[in-house]
């Protein structure tokens, strides 16, 4: 009879780590390329990404655009219509969670200025249906 192992028990704060880590560690990069997070439900095929600082923001009732620098030493843009806030909100998310309205004060301040150091990836779908998501990656203090 082969011997018995010990019976092991996980506590549930290991899945919870766990899930944590792989919410973060979904968009870092391997061999250059980023990882698609969960999130995003396009084709892969017919995505693609822009990551880097982003320099501008200008939110308007139904427009809202940023200015990225990529880290492959691109500038780029990205215009959103949208009805009102809460349409807006669906295309952000802060470090691979759904972001709230409340959190907004992690990437601007109060009169609607950018953080200095801001950081967001943006995935673009080429299917002209799939909305962009922005996921938003504020200065640590």
């Amino acid at each position: 009879m082969p011997p018995l192992l010990p019976r092991m028990t996980l506590n549930p704060l290991f899945y919870i780590s766990l899930s944590l880590i792989s919410c973060c560690v979904s968009s870092m990069p391997i061999n250059g390329r980023l990882l698609v997070p969960q999130y995003v439900s396009c084709e892969r095929n017919e995505l693609t990404s822009w990551a880097g600082s982003v320099t501008q923001l200008q939110r308007g009732e139904k427009l809202t655009s940023l200015i990225i620098n990529t880290d492959d030493g691109t500038t780029e843009s990205l215009a959103l219509n949208h009805r009102d806030n809460n349409e807006l909100m669906t295309h952000f998310y802060l470090n691979g969670l759904i972001m709230t309205t409340r959190e907004w004060r992690n990437i601007a301040d109060d009169k609607g200025t950018l953080r200095r150091a801001t950081r967001a990836t943006i995935w673009l779908c080429l299917d002209g249906k799939t909305p962009p998501i922005v996921n938003w990656q504020p200065p640590i203090p």
